[in-house]
């Protein structure tokens, strides 16, 4: 990819006279299905989060009924998808927690999650700019009391970060098919609050921030990535701030890959999986 790359082309979207912006990408959108047919593996359905803020959350369910290694109940993930405006996503984020733990405490709450969610083994999980804000929302939500739900992991699937100082594995992607520096400089600007750089700490939590007394209160970490990846080394340095601070970190990292591999080989994208259930399972059988 050229040097002169388009960022809005790239991205197809275009920036409106008001500010706002218009995407040209129509994502292919799948409904809810509350009834297994056909020999589906898994069930979903759709709620409101937030009816001022029009937000939504999908759960799903495997419908095999019967949790694997003896359990009684299916730990919770909740996941969180590719994002926009910060810190908006961040609060969207703790809303999902916050929705999940009440389901628990009323009569009339998600009978799926009364019924077959374990409450005490929640795990936040994020893929790319996801894995940003599952890191985000897990230093908001340990500050608070959060009874009977626990969240005792945090999935951080090539976690997407930046900063002001280019990296070497930025600069020798700089030209990545997906999301070329160009185009990641213009995400980060769409998402940070006005007036704001890629050294604010939502981009960069390397640096010095408010959400950094936060950091040794984190749970369990599972961070993934791969070596081909622009966000190898930022990634890196995550892992170190993490250390630093005392967090239990599990890092899995791959010799080879590119970012976001796993969304275009199925391969890749199971054996990701698997490490996931890896790393739940380990924390089943700690003493």
């Amino acid at each position: 990819m050229s040097s002169d790359t388009d960022p809005y082309d790239h991205l197809n979207i275009a920036l409106n006279s008001d500010g706002t912006l218009t995407r040209f990408i129509d994502f292919p959108k799948k409904k809810a299905n509350p009834i297994a047919c056909n020999g589906d593996l898994v069930v979903s359905k759709d709620h409101t989060l937030n009816s001022e803020k029009k937000t939504r959350v999908r759960i799903y369910m495997p419908t095999i009924k019967s949790p694997p290694n003896g359990s009684t109940r299916f730990p919770i993930i909740i996941s969180y998808p590719f994002s926009n405006w910060l810190p908006a996503q961040y609060h969207d984020g703790l809303d999902a927690i916050l929705w999940v733990r009440e389901q628990t405490l009323n009569p009339n709450g998600e009978q799926w999650i009364k019924d077959y969610g374990d409450i005490s083994r929640c795990y936040l999980y994020g893929h790319g700019s996801g894995g940003n804000i599952a890191f985000f929302a897990a230093l908001e939500a340990m500050g608070m009391e959060l009874a009977p739900l626990k969240i005792v992991g945090n999935i951080m699937n090539q976690p997407l970060f930046g900063g002001i100082v280019r990296t070497n594995s930025e600069l020798q992607n700089s030209a990545d098919p997906l999301l070329p520096l160009c185009a990641q400089d213009l995400v980060w600007e769409f998402c940070l609050p006005k007036g704001e750089n890629r050294d604010h700490w939502y981009c960069n939590p390397i640096l010095e921030g408010p959400h950094t007394s936060a950091i040794s209160n984190l749970g369990r970490c599972l961070v993934i990535g791969f070596c081909g990846d622009f966000m190898f080394d930022r990634q890196q340095e995550f892992i170190k701030l993490l250390m630093m601070h005392g967090v239990q970190i599990e890092e899995l990292f791959h010799d080879f890959g590119f970012h976001c591999i796993d969304l275009v080989d199925m391969e890749w994208a199971n054996a990701i999986m698997e490490s996931i259930e890896g790393f739940i399972a380990g924390a089943k059988n700690k003493p």
